[in-house]
């Protein structure tokens, strides 16, 4: 399976690099990382882009995840994110790209965002091991609050603030306990950010509950 976040995680870290090889002085690595990441950018903004946004992998028989024409995990947040933290994702892309997954993947009901929808459920692949859990839990199209940050931290970089701090203030846990029945929605403290929450339709707007060891 290839996986375009981590096309766009590469791109990131040859940006990096590169940085490091001209303090160095170093040419020879230098163009070579250079021209891998230009490369590699031309490829993630045609092979990925699926005319909204960017996909999430292909699979090896060519399957697309996190393209229109997936059953399930039709938009995938970390895609969206790091087209824009890396600056990998061409200018108007980026912005495309941004508006769909804010559209798909925000739930301001619940009070969550989502790291992709819809979740695996009956499509009769095999993306690993999140198909493991349930419905809308953990990387299964819930909150998988990491992936959320990037969203936010992707808006602050395109200058849309006030959006920023909206999504901010969505995954807040304080926001989760303003009254007595968003904390019995939430139940679980208010002072510790999650880890994940569930959109699962059972369950939806819970944090995951963890066991606390004690010595």
């Amino acid at each position: 399976m290839r996986a375009y976040g981590y096309g766009f995680f590469l791109y990131d870290v040859l940006n990096k690099f590169i940085k490091i090889c001209q303090y160095q002085k170093d040419t020879l690595h230098y163009e070579r990382y250079y021209q891998i990441k230009e490369e590699l950018k031309k490829n993630l903004n045609t092979n990925a882009w699926d005319g909204r946004w960017y996909k999430r992998a292909i699979m090896d028989d060519g399957t697309q995840l996190g393209s229109l024409e997936s059953k399930e995990c039709k938009i995938d947040g970390i895609s969206q994110s790091w087209s824009v933290i890396s600056e990998a994702g061409d200018n108007d892309k980026k912005y495309i790209s941004m508006q769909e997954a804010e559209n798909n993947l925000v739930d301001r009901e619940n009070k969550l965002i989502k790291l992709f929808t819809p979740a695996f459920k009956e499509w009769d692949i095999n993306p690993g091991y999140i198909k493991a859990y349930p419905e809308g839990i953990r990387e299964n199209g819930g909150q998988y609050t990491h992936g959320a940050i990037w969203m936010i931290i992707a808006n602050c970089i395109l200058g849309f603030g006030d959006k920023a701090n909206e999504l901010l203030k969505l995954i807040n846990p304080i926001e989760h306990s303003k009254s007595l029945e968003s904390a019995r929605k939430y139940k679980v403290e208010p002072y510790v950010i999650a880890a994940d929450v569930y959109s699962n339709p059972n369950n939806q707007g819970r944090r995951r509950l963890e066991l606390v060891y004690r010595f």
